[in-house]
């Protein structure tokens, strides 16, 4: 009799306790936005036209992101002769990498 209600006492503590169905996730909410900066110059970087951060040259940088849709802009900042070189880009961010990168301008002298 004890080793029954014993059993049942146990039993009835794993199914209030230890189970659970249907554990709730949270969605992924942020993206990660990567920049690879092959040019021997700096670049100013803009998301949706707000100042975000500086690139130096031959570098990497990762700028994480709400999901969503950005307007990216990387300007160059030193040497440029006239006009530093601008690169525009529209990307989606959507719980993953995307990888945006700066071309090694035709002006870059190594």
């Amino acid at each position: 009799m004890i080793m029954k209600n014993l059993v049942i006492l146990l039993s009835a503590v794993v199914l209030f306790v230890g189970c659970t169905t249907g554990e709730s996730k949270i969605p992924c909410q942020e993206g990660t936005l990567h920049f690879i900066n092959n040019s021997v110059n700096p670049y100013k970087i803009e998301i949706d036209n707000k100042p975000s951060t500086d690139i130096a040259k031959f570098s990497t940088l990762d700028q994480t992101v709400f999901n969503g849709s950005y307007y990216v802009k990387c300007t160059q900042i030193s040497g440029y002769k006239v006009n530093p070189v601008v690169k525009e880009y529209h990307v989606t961010v959507d719980c993953d990498v995307i990888t945006i990168s700066i071309p090694l301008s035709p002006h870059d002298s190594i």
